[in-house]
């Protein structure tokens, strides 16, 4: 049977959604009762019933000559909701996803996920949280920091959005209070990056970049950071590493161009490449394969993430431990750690030094 409101029921909850909202904050005074009845369009012995129900609540105070002041705040009750922002679940993200459900789960919490397609802009993702705090005080929150996160709003908002992890990426200039982290270590990337072609005798190496029209400091841009990390370490290894290239190239200059340039001057062609898989693929693998240069066999080659292109080209690639930072993510997230950051060093696949081998067994 379904049971519905009286009148000063209506009041008693219309009102208090209006202190839950902050329309009325502590110490300040409602309409008198004659103006309520008008709004409510009831009568005042109406409005009064209802409104003497929140005094029994503790949230408001009545008094004669006083008028109705509201008496206290309503605090959103706590939850085991746990945000889940994320911007795309392809290649590694889709296990990632499936492994922070997972856990969430084993703890008796719920994951509420924003749907990829709602989170290319700022207002979307901020949207979404204003709604999920609107009536309750979640557990906790995941992101993965992309460009476009609204991270001021995460930072206006901090008493609202405790717990908040960034997990993966983080792209702003500052570490929030309110906010932890877990992130791919690009200054051991880039000591490995050098190491590995110190170890293949390349003396010359080229970091392909790909332009970035967002690009507003080193704080938004992995390319950057990873290409500072080898500039850092290379001198070490005696290894040089063309900067201007690199910077060129991510300003929006062809590849093609600079390699022209190059070959002008041989003792200053690249011998080593590294750069995101879709660069390899799609830029550097043409060029060389065009000169008569098959990479991996005449050229090493290495590439960004561990995902199916570099699987179908066979060339080694960085293996970013997706699995061990979402294990790091739930633990802070959970509190089951003290860090407020956790940085993750990378692996590298060799799978090229495996399929050589191989062939060499065929052979």
């Amino acid at each position: 049977m379904v049971r519905h409101r009286s009148k000063q029921e209506f009041v008693r909850d219309t009102v208090r959604e209006w202190i839950r909202e902050g329309k009325f904050q502590p110490g300040e005074q409602l309409p008198p009762d004659g103006e309520l009845s008008k709004q409510f369009q009831l009568n005042c012995r109406t409005i009064a019933a209802g409104l003497n129900q929140l005094v029994e609540e503790d949230l408001l105070e009545r008094a004669p000559r006083k008028g109705t002041v509201v008496k206290g705040k309503i605090e959103n009750p706590r939850s085991n909701a746990v945000a889940l922002i994320a911007r795309d679940w392809g290649d590694i993200y889709s296990e990632m996803a499936r492994t922070i459900n997972q856990g969430l789960m084993k703890e008796h919490l719920f994951p509420v996920f924003l749907d990829q397609n709602f989170v290319y802009t700022p207002a979307e993702v901020i949207t979404f949280l204003d709604l999920l705090i609107s009536r309750q005080k979640p557990y906790g929150f995941l992101a993965i920091g992309y460009h476009n996160f609204p991270y001021e709003y995460v930072k206006e908002h901090a008493k609202d959005l405790e717990n908040f992890v960034f997990f993966f990426y983080n792209h702003y200039e500052e570490k929030l209070p309110n906010a932890k982290y877990v992130l791919p270590d690009y200054d051991s990337m880039g000591h490995q990056i050098v190491r590995y072609f110190a170890e293949k005798k390349i003396r010359n190496l080229a970091f392909v970049s790909k332009k970035e029209n967002d690009y507003h400091g080193i704080h938004s841009s992995i390319q950057v950071q990873i290409f500072l990390a080898i500039r850092k370490y290379a001198p070490q290894y005696d290894i040089t590493v063309d900067e201007s290239l690199f910077w060129r190239c991510h300003a929006g200059a062809k590849f093609k161009d600079m390699l022209l340039e190059l070959e002008k001057t041989p003792t200053k062609m690249p011998e080593g490449y590294f750069a995101l898989d879709t660069v390899m693929i799609d830029v550097i693998y043409p060029e060389l394969l065009a000169r008569g240069i098959t990479p991996i066999r005449d050229c090493p080659v290495l590439g960004l993430y561990n995902i199916h292109r570099g699987e179908k080209y066979g060339f080694d690639t960085f293996d970013i431990r997706p699995e061990e930072t979402v294990k790091q993510a739930l633990a802070l997230l959970m509190n089951k750690s003290e860090e407020r950051e956790i940085l993750i060093p990378p692996v590298i696949i060799r799978r090229s030094e495996q399929n050589s081998n191989t062939n060499k067994d065929n052979n």
